[in-house]
C-alpha cells in the first residue's frame, strides 16, 4: 500500500496480491538504456556468428576432414594407451583361411578389471573344429570369448593381448553363440533360440569365418543333441569354418579321436582343491567331472554313490579315462614349468 508514496512503475504483483514490484522513476532511464544496449549486444553476437559460419562454410570441406583426421588421431591415441596399459602385440594379419595362432592370449576385458588372468595358447586352422571339453567354471567360455574379441580387434585395427608372433586371418564375420537366448515375447525356448542361431551360422559360414559355439545342440535330449551337434559342426568343418565349441558331450570328445578335422583341448581343474587352473590343455579332452564336484559342495555321497550306479560302465571308463589322462597331463605340465625355471 505504499506504492502511491514512490513514483515508478509497477510491474507485476505476487501470488497474494498485496507485495508489488515497482521501478522507481529514477531506475526508468538507466533501465531504458540498458534494454537497449542488450538489444546491441544481440546485434553485434548475431553479425560476429553471421560472419564466422560464411567463414566456416567457405571451408567446409576442410572443416570436415580436419574433424575426421582428429577423431582418427583420438583413436590411434587410446588404441596406444590400451596396448600399453594390457602389454598388446600388433599381430601379423592374414588371408582368409590360413592359420590363427595366438601364443599367451589374454582376455582383454578381464585384464581391464585387474583379474590376474592365465594366458593360453590357441590354434586354429580353416576346416577345423577344436572341442573345448572340462568342468563348468574352469574357463571353456572364457577361451571362446577370448578368440572371438581378439578377432574383433584385429578388425578394428587394434592390438592385441597375446605374446609377440601372433598370426590372425582376416574374418569377415564372427558369429557366436553363447548364453541363453530364451525369449518369452517370440515364444522361443532356451533351445529353440539355440537352434536358430545354429541355423544362421550355418547359413553364413566359409572359410573367412569364425565360429564360437557354447554348449553347442545342448538344452533337449543328450543322445538328441549330441547326434546334432555332431551334424552340425561336420557340416561347419566342410564349410572351411574356423570352429571352437565348448561341450560336456562325450562322443565330441571322442570324434576328435578319429576325426583329423577336430581336435581336442581341455581346461585345467584340481580335483583335489577343487578349482580351476584355467590353463589350457591342447590335445586332450576334459572330463566334466560333475559328480566329483558333486561330492565336493554337499551332495549327500548316497546319492553321489546312486548316480555313480547308474552310469554305464562304457561311460564310467570313458571320463575315468579322460580325467587320468588330463591329471597325467597337468603333472607333466608341473614338471616341465619345473624344469623350465
Amino acid at each position: 500500500d505504499a506504492h502511491d508514496r514512490v513514483l515508478g512503475i509497477v510491474h507485476g504483483a505476487s501470488s497474494g496480491g498485496a507485495p508489488l514490484f515497482l521501478e522507481p522513476r529514477e531506475m526508468v532511464g538507466r533501465g531504458n538504456r540498458h534494454k537497449m544496449l542488450e538489444a546491441a549486444v544481440q546485434r553485434e553476437e548475431e553479425a560476429i556468428l553471421a560472419r564466422l559460419s560464411a567463414l566456416a562454410h567457405a571451408h567446409h570441406e576442410a572443416l570436415v576432414e580436419v574433424v575426421r583426421q582428429l577423431v582418427h588421431l583420438d583413436v590411434r591415441c587410446a588404441a596406444a594407451k590400451l596396448a600399453f596399459a594390457l602389454r598388446c602385440t600388433t599381430p601379423k594379419i592374414l588371408g582368409a583361411g590360413e592359420e590363427l595362432l595366438l601364443e599367451r592370449a589374454r582376455h582383454p576385458l578381464l585384464l581391464l578389471d585387474g583379474v590376474a588372468v592365465v594366458p593360453n595358447d590357441l590354434a586354429l586352422r580353416s576346416g577345423q573344429v577344436l572341442v573345448l571339453s572340462g568342468p563348468n567354471a574352469g574357463g571353456k567360455t572364457v577361451a571362446l570369448k577370448t578368440m572371438g574379441l581378439l578377432a574383433l580387434m584385429v578388425r578394428l585395427g587394434l592390438p592385441i593381448p597375446a605374446a609377440e608372433g601372433a598370426r590372425m586371418p582376416w574374418f569377415e564375420e564372427v558369429l557366436s553363440d553363447v548364453g541363453d537366448e530364451q525369449n518369452l515375447s517370440k515364444n522361443l525356448s532356451t533351445f529353440s533360440a539355440h537352434v536358430q542361431n545354429l541355423a544362421h551360422i550355418l547359413e553364413r559360414s566359409g572359410s573367412a569365418t569364425l565360429v564360437l559355439l557354447d554348449e553347442v545342440a545342448s538344452g533337449t535330449d543328450p543322445r538328441e543333441g549330441e547326434a546334432l551337434a555332431t551334424a552340425v559342426l561336420e557340416r561347419l568343418a566342410e564349410q572351411g569354418a574356423f570352429v571352437a565349441c565348448a561341450t560336456h558331450y562325450e562322443a565330441l570328445k571322442l570324434l576328435a579321436l578319429s576325426d583329423e578335422r577336430f581336435q581336442n583341448a581341455s581346461v585345467g581343474f584340481d580335483l583335489a582343491a577343487m578349482r580351476p587352473t584355467f590353463e589350457l590343455l591342447v590335445g586332450l579332452p576334459g572330463p566334466s567331472s560333475a559328480l566329483s564336484v558333486a561330492r565336493r559342495f554337499g551332495i549327500p555321497a548316497e546319492a553321489v554313490a546312486r548316480a555313480e550306479s547308474l552310469l554305464s560302465e562304457q561311460t564310467r571308463n570313458v571320463s575315468e579315462l579322460v580325467e587320468e589322462l588330463s591329471e597325467k597331463q597337468r603333472a607333466l605340465n608341473d614338471r616341465l614349468r619345473e624344469a623350465e625355471g
